[in-house]
């Protein structure tokens, strides 16, 4: 056992999408309907149109800021769906809004994933497939609103049945559609092609940044975002003859949820205060609760 009570043969649990929900129990837990079949096959593309997002409701199938009336799903107007592109769009989004598709795959394999979207600048954005994160973030060119361009997210695999992906964008964007390419054979990896984060990470700064502008990958969202880094605790230690300032400190997540949610927790060091290095976690409530049986805020007792 170390401070943490985790015992020393266990690996340290970094992965937001590790919360012991399976992509199996996702799929058969989720209350969303398709609102449109699409099925991906070896023989032919799938093309999903994205205000052919599932039925199902707020918080379920979707999350939306923007309200509006529709010309398209008239019976919808919690998420905004507007004229333009091959038709019809999803536009005025914000950051935190989602959108999810139920689909099929016949063929298991490789696929990848085109996305025909629009933006005023370089906006980010990422899936997810059965609850976890899926292929690489991207981003839009940033073009124009009117000059919609085809990005791919590559290197999915998939099994053959039911999925339902999720669409998470950074911020404002206009989403036209999707297209589904098989490119190889399915190969059994243990995720979905999912982003890696690798540390040590560093900055430079001519000034103090009070970790304002330093990245990492946030709760809920796979995108490097601001780290919100709080109530640091600062030590100097000699690491070989040199003295180094460490700062050890806690960090909410992007879109903030509340100090409640403050739940890792990352290693800083530098010997001038302008070189900057980002250690990564040393704990989390993922790790820490998984081998202590602690419970969480809302009562849900982990497993020990």
């Amino acid at each position: 056992m170390n401070a943490f009570n985790i015992p020393d043969d266990q690996p340290y649990i970094y992965d937001y999408y590790d919360n012991g929900v399976t992509a199996e129990e996702y799929v058969a837990e989720y209350k969303g309907t398709p609102y449109r079949s699409h099925v991906l096959s070896a023989s032919s593309d799938c093309i999903m149109q994205a205000e052919d997002f599932d039925n199902g409701g707020n918080n379920i199938s979707w999350s939306f800021r923007n309200k509006g009336s529709n010309a398209y799903r008239k019976d919808i107007d919690e998420v905004r769906i507007n004229g333009g592109g091959s038709g019809y769009v999803i536009g005025n989004v914000s950051a935190g809004d989602w959108l999810c598709y139920t689909f099929e795959v016949a063929d298991a394999g490789e696929y990848e994933l085109r996305i025909c979207m629009s933006s005023d600048n370089v906006k980010n954005l990422f899936f997810e497939i059965d609850g976890k994160a899926a292929g690489k973030i991207i981003s839009t060119p940033g073009l124009g609103w009117d000059n919609y361009t085809t990005v791919v997210n590559t290197g999915i695999m998939l099994t053959e049945g039911k999925h339902v992906l999720r669409w998470v964008p950074s911020n404002s964007m206009n989403m036209d559609y999707y297209v589904w390419h098989r490119t190889g054979e399915y190969v059994d990896t243990g995720d979905y092609g999912h982003q890696d984060f690798s540390y040590p990470r560093e900055w430079t700064y001519v000034s103090n940044p009070m970790f304002t502008e330093l990245t990492s990958p946030m709760f809920g969202v796979g995108f490097t975002s601001p780290l919100y880094t709080a109530d640091p605790s600062a030590h100097v230690w000699n690491i070989d003859g040199k003295e180094v300032l460490y700062l050890y400190a806690s960090h909410d997540m992007s879109p903030a949820q509340g100090c409640d949610h403050m739940d890792r927790y990352h290693i800083f060091s530098t010997e001038d205060m302008i070189n900057w290095t980002d250690h990564g976690e040393v704990m989390n409530a993922a790790t820490s609760n998984r081998y202590t049986g602690t419970v969480n805020n809302y009562g849900e007792e982990h497993s020990t």
